[in-house]
């Protein structure tokens, strides 16, 4: 894990030590030594996250010091390493290889660059592989290159590293750059591009995914996940999104997605805009019982009841809710939960549940027409169905006495819920509201002690909040807003987390 961590280092260097901004030139085809059957590929856009984070030349020497790598990587002008095209960060189809891969500018000056390396003893001497010229660096770490790349392999040992390596300059398998997915990488939109096929997982993990495909034919092999991370005013967003080369395997893919719907605002309404966390999706049961009984699910899942569960699925009918309203000064959550229902089923099911299982932990009080109080220590905790289709539980008397009814400060009308307002679903944290409560702010004295805990509170609080959602059935987004809305985000995160560094 520690090689690990210092060959992802070295690409993380490439972001603090480039100092022209000009856009990628992907005209070169250094890349093509990337194996087709490469589990990951992660692209980054070098000079673009230098522009947005400001990086000063004293954050690149801190950061190359702290490396170790210093001596081979400060003098960028030097180096032979084109750090204006993309950088690639690789992982292998073999668990534990990885690779870092540049475009070489000047061979010459790279070789130079290892050579003093050499004499400071942070590399072997370079010697010839075919032809490439391959040293060592940090004992485990094999660097080749030519005049057109540059790659470094690493591994859970020498050898290991030392046979992609060869793999890799044999170039027996296929490359990864004809592949769809990766075209779609250099299309240069993002700040981080990133790449997973499907294709490269283990056949364990396949044979478990074709088990929830309605279609006979689908080809996972097919499939693969593009994803991108982009560092904008006032926020950071990561998305994902499944892909697939074939027009009719994408196709059944967007089919598979069918069951699911957007949300509504109905909900949103019934929580406050203090409310910390709120979680919202929907649920159209008798859909997801069709899907499910099209993929054989029940006979793959001996161990779940299917009556039970079919039962439940088919009383479903719409949104469903989760949120924690506050915290009480003992940290236990103030929770509120709402669900779109046909009938009781749901509420009876859960004191049976209770019954059976908690008995002897609490007392389960039957309020009649599916309604149930289950008391415990200090707690009470209220579910049922109200009004035949509104499903509740929560443990908050206040909102208890006022069940589906609409607050006055709604979340519905926060910035907040505006992203989840036009997804099929997502979970958003209130970080801005969770920093004002003593028991947050007791819990990070007690993670990082009494005199750190002002200087991470500080940084924290330039987080607003953040939101996971579901903005297709094939594609997802996961955002992180800061308060500043005019500055980079890159720029805030860095030196947030400078702050945070200094810690003592």
């Amino acid at each position: 894990m520690k090689k690990l961590f210092l060959l992802f280092g070295v690409a993380i260097v490439s972001f603090w030590v480039v100092c022209s901004c000009q856009k990628p030139d992907v005209s070169g085809h250094y890349y093509d030594v990337i194996p087709a059957n490469s589990r990951g590929v992660c692209a980054i856009h070098v000079n673009r996250l230098i522009k947005k984070g400001e990086i000063t030349t004293s954050m690149q020497e801190r950061l190359t010091g702290f490396l170790g790598l210093q001596k081979i990587l400060t003098n960028v002008g030097e180096s032979g390493i084109d750090f204006s095209d993309y950088v690639f960060f690789v992982l292998d189809s073999v668990g534990g290889n990885a690779a870092f891969v540049a475009k070489v500018k000047d061979a010459d000056k790279l070789r130079n660059m290892f050579a003093s390396a050499e004499k400071e003893g942070m590399c072997t001497p370079l010697a010839t592989k075919g032809k490439y010229n391959e040293t060592i660096v940090s004992g485990d770490i094999v660097c080749l290159f030519d005049s057109r790349v540059l790659y470094c392999t690493m591994s859970y040992n020498l050898k290991r590293a030392q046979e992609y390596a060869l793999r890799i300059m044999e170039r027996k398998e296929r490359s990864i750059a004809d592949d769809p997915g990766f075209q779609k990488m250099l299309e240069g939109k993002n700040d981080i591009e990133m790449l997973f096929p499907m294709r490269s997982l283990p056949e364990s993990i396949k044979s478990n995914f074709m088990m929830y495909m309605t279609c006979p034919d689908f080809d996972v092999n097919q499939m693969s996940v593009n994803g991108s991370l982009n560092f904008e005013e006032g926020r950071v967003s990561l998305q994902y999104t499944l892909r697939a080369s074939d027009p009719a395997v994408m196709q059944a893919l967007l089919e598979q997605g069918n069951y699911m719907e957007k949300v509504t605002e109905r909900f949103l309404t019934c929580y406050p805009a203090s409310t910390l966390l709120c979680a919202l999706y929907n649920c159209r049961g008798e859909k997801v019982n069709k899907v499910l009984e099209q993929t054989g699910f029940w006979q793959n899942m001996p161990m779940i009841d299917p009556v039970m569960v079919k039962r439940l699925l088919a009383s479903l009918d719409g949104d469903m809710a989760y949120g924690i309203t506050g915290l009480s000064a003992m940290g236990m959550p103030n929770v509120l939960v709402y669900a779109q229902v046909k009938d009781g089923y749901p509420a009876d099911l859960m004191a049976d549940v209770l019954k059976k299982n908690l008995g002897s932990w609490g007392v389960l009080k039957e309020k009649g027409g599916h309604r149930y109080e289950f008391g415990i220590q200090m707690m009470d905790f209220y579910f049922g169905v109200k009004e035949g289709n509104l499903f509740y539980l929560t443990n908050d008397p206040e909102i208890y006495r006022n069940l589906g009814k609409a607050v006055k400060n709604p979340w519905s009308k926060t910035v907040m819920a505006s992203g989840m307002k036009e997804s099929y679903g997502g979970i958003v944290m209130n970080i801005e509201e969770l920093l004002h409560s003593p028991v947050v702010l007791l819990m990070l004295q007690q993670a990082v002690g009494r005199q750190q805990v002002v200087i991470l509170q500080k940084a924290l609080s330039e987080f607003s909040y953040m939101e996971l959602l579901t903005l297709a059935p094939n594609q997802a987004v996961w955002n992180i807003y800061m308060k500043n809305k005019d500055r980079n985000s890159l720029k805030t995160l860095i030196e947030a987390g400078k702050e945070l560094a200094e810690m003592k």
